[in-house]
């Protein structure tokens, strides 16, 4: 089993811990969403407001591109941390 914690809005929409027996970050997105069919209500307002994740697999930072990898192994913690974008900061400079 895989220990997964997912923080933020993730875990407030989905629940914070699970334990899967996945093979890839993909696939536990597939898992919760076959456990309590959230993730595909849920993650078109996600686009709106979170348009990255940052995912930690035993406390190191995991490349985007090994998403769909088969690398998660028994006991391994995943962490994934939603990371939002954005924002506009204005600056007025007034002066004659």
């Amino acid at each position: 089993m895989i220990d997964i914690t997912l923080h933020g809005i993730l875990g407030k929409k989905l629940g914070k811990n699970w334990q899967l027996n996945v093979d890839s970050v993909y696939e536990i997105f597939e898992a919760i969403e076959a456990n309590n069919q959230k993730v595909n209500k849920y993650f078109t307002d996600f686009k709106k407001f979170v348009s990255h994740f940052v995912v930690y697999i035993d406390g190191k930072i995991m490349p985007a591109h090994l998403l769909k990898s088969k690398m998660l192994e028994n006991s391994t913690k995943v962490e994934i941390l939603p990371v939002v974008q954005g924002g506009v900061t204005l600056i007025i400079v007034t002066g004659k």
